[in-house]
């Protein structure tokens, strides 16, 4: 087992960078100080505000570079190589979902075959230091033999998904032969956590429980033969490829081409996670969940079982994941709760009662730079004074905030701006930095504004 730390001095092109996994990654190399080049179409697969609340989280580090493109553009591809110069290249980007590649089969040879096709290209003609890529479990198909094995046999692929994530597996192999690129392929077994992708199950189930609505279970209500699958907590998968990264396989006598497995080697029954998924949303809503439970068959493209043995991972990096399903499906059920339901359950008086106690508490509402931005000139039982820059007065009351929460609901300000902020301060936060068109807040077009600065706790912020 070895391993590097990552080198800041390499530039990193992390494709689907607005996507769950590629979210986090580009995180955590930013974090260490790396830069990082981001690529990502940003499609409508999924709820696109939360592609770009991913993508605004990551603005503020000055080492990265957001490009919105797509990896079947191979012109964009040679050019983002060209000016660039990438020495690590990690592809996510790729049409995922089994299910979805019944339906719609043309957007997964796009992006998974010809996009790959474009990324390998490209590493051919601007040679890199390493390629990661990603591959998936479903690799695997109906293969009954567990824990799976990079080993395994794995030509019987049960979706087009699936098959053309072993595509990209023999097209990078065959790259690598031909023209000596460092390639490694990540067979990701279902990955979750905070921000994750809504079309995931432990995900959907949250949204219909809120909905009002009943779940599917796809295991035909077989408890004694239920449905395995390996979660992976995106922490752990991240800490996993940021390992292989600063590792590419250099056999001089051998092909540098490697496969492998990135799971939790630790499968737990469907059951068993909706049960702690419910517990987990209980304990983030103060009040007993339970979903509302519908059995069906499963569904054409599904494996029974999951189960991935790391063997190969942890005696090359010594990988091994430290988080516990139930830890983190507490961490994603705090942060759907805060993301999604929160913003439904504050009304114009409680944030009015609110910012009455801050404003009372307060001379002063400041910018981050110290900068008086407004003064609390008084503060009676309806109204709020505050003065205002070059001296003028302002007096808000509760209608005011009837407007402005309106407004910000209409544009998605609280969720997109001010994600990690505690709620109701990230609401204040929110109108205070409306203050200055409270006169015209009907005409406020979310643009005159485009400014945002990083809040810090305490959200004493105008601008």
């Amino acid at each position: 087992m070895s391993y590097k730390p990552l080198d800041p001095n390499k530039v990193y092109l992390i494709t689907g960078v607005a996507g769950f996994i590629g979210y986090y990654l580009s995180k955590r190399l930013l974090e260490a100080g790396c830069k990082v080049v981001g690529v990502d179409n940003v499609n409508d697969y999924y709820d696109v505000k939360l592609k770009h609340a991913r993508l605004e989280l990551l603005e503020p580090y000055e080492s990265f570079t957001f490009i919105k493109g797509d990896i079947s553009d191979k012109e964009m591809m040679n050019n983002l190589f060209e000016e660039y110069k990438p020495n690590i290249v990690v592809n996510l980007a790729a049409q995922a979902g089994v299910r979805y590649s019944i339906e719609n089969p043309d957007v997964y040879i796009q992006s998974n075959i010809i996009g790959f096709y474009n990324i390998l290209e490209a590493c051919r003609h601007h040679p890199v230091d390493h390629l990661v890529y990603a591959s998936s479990s479903s690799v695997y198909g109906a293969n009954k033999k567990v824990p799976f094995e990079e080993t395994d046999f794995v030509d019987n692929p049960v979706s087009l998904y699936a098959s053309t994530k072993k595509s990209n597996e023999l097209m990078a192999h065959t790259y690598s032969h031909l023209y000596k690129i460092p390639a490694t392929g990540l067979r990701f077994f279902t990955v979750y956590g905070p921000m994750g992708r809504p079309d995931m199950a432990y995900f959907g189930f949250t949204d219909k429980y809120f909905a009002g609505e009943p779940i599917k279970i796809f295991n035909n209500g077989d408890f004694e033969n239920d449905l395995y699958r390996d979660f992976t907590y995106i922490d752990d998968i991240v800490s996993g490829i940021e390992r292989l990264i600063t590792k590419p396989p250099v056999d001089q006598d051998q092909v540098p081409h490697k496969v492998f497995n990135i799971g939790n080697n630790n499968p737990e029954k469907l059951m068993t996670f909706i049960e702690t998924l419910e517990k987990a949303l209980g304990n983030a809503t103060g009040k007993k969940v339970e979903f509302d439970k519908v059995f069906e068959p499963m569904k054409p493209g599904d494996v029974p079982a999951t189960y991935a043995s790391t063997d190969a991972l942890q005696e090359a990096v010594g990988f091994k994941p430290e988080t516990s399903i139930e830890e983190g499906l507490e961490r994603f059920a705090e942060w759907y709760v805060e993301y999604y339901r929160g913003t439904k359950e504050i009304d114009s008086t409680f944030l009015w009662n609110e910012v009455k106690q801050l404003a009372s508490n307060n001379e002063m509402i400041t910018t981050l730079k110290g900068q008086a931005a407004a003064k609390v000139v008084n503060v009676s039982s309806g109204v709020i004074m505050l003065e205002l820059d070059k001296g003028k007065v302002i007096e808000l009351n509760e209608k005011h905030f009837e407007k402005a929460l309106v407004v910000l609901e209409e544009k998605g300000r609280v969720r997109q701006k001010f994600m990690g902020v505690p709620l109701v301060e990230r609401y204040i936060l929110g109108v205070m930095t409306m203050l200055p068109y409270f006169e015209r807040v009907e005409e406020y077009d979310g643009d005159e504004r485009k400014k945002f600065v990083k809040v810090k706790s305490g959200c004493r912020v105008v601008v």
